[in-house]
C-alpha cells in the first residue's frame, strides 16, 4: 500500500473514533441529565444529525422505561442517604414537601430527601469548560 493510502485510511479511522465519542457523549448527557431536552447551552454546538439522533434516542428510551414502569434516569448510583442538604443558587420560591413547604431562596440551605430534589439538580446547568491555553 502506498503511503497516501495508510495516511487516508488513518484520518479516516480518527474522524470515525471522533464522530462515535461525540454520540456516546449525546447518549450519556441524556442518563445523567434526566432531561428530555438537550441544554440550550449546548443546542448550537451540536449538528442536526447530532440533535436527531438525541430526539431519537429519548424516544426509545421514554417508551422503553413507560413499558417498565419505572424511571431508570433517577439514580444511576445508589444513594448513600435519602436526605441531602441543598444549597440553593438561585431563587425558586415555595416548593411542596412531603413535610410541608419550604422556601427556597437564594444561598439558603435546606436538608430535604433526595427523590423530592434530584428534578432540581439535574436543571442546575453546569459551569462552562475552562478555556485551554
Amino acid at each position: 500500500m502506498s503511503l497516501r493510502h495508510n495516511c487516508i485510511e488513518r484520518n479516516k479511522q480518527c474522524a470515525i473514533a471522533y464522530l462515535k465519542y461525540r454520540a456516546e457523549q449525546i447518549l450519556k448527557l441524556r442518563w445523567e441529565s434526566g432531561a428530555c431536552e438537550i441544554p440550550a447551552y449546548l443546542q448550537d454546538r451540536l449538528h442536526q444529525n447530532e440533535i436527531a439522533l438525541a430526539q431519537q434516542y429519548d424516544t426509545m428510551l421514554t417508551s422503553y422505561m413507560t413499558s417498565l414502569g419505572h424511571n431508570l434516569t433517577l439514580d444511576l448510583e445508589p444513594p448513600s442517604s435519602t436526605m441531602i442538604t441543598v444549597r440553593v443558587l438561585e431563587d425558586y420560591g415555595e416548593f411542596v414537601t412531603m413535610d410541608g413547604t419550604v422556601n427556597l431562596t437564594r444561598n439558603s440551605t435546606h436538608h430535604l430527601r433526595r427523590a423530592e430534589v434530584q428534578h432540581l439538580i439535574r436543571q442546575v446547568e453546569p459551569p462552562p469548560p475552562a478555556p485551554c491555553r
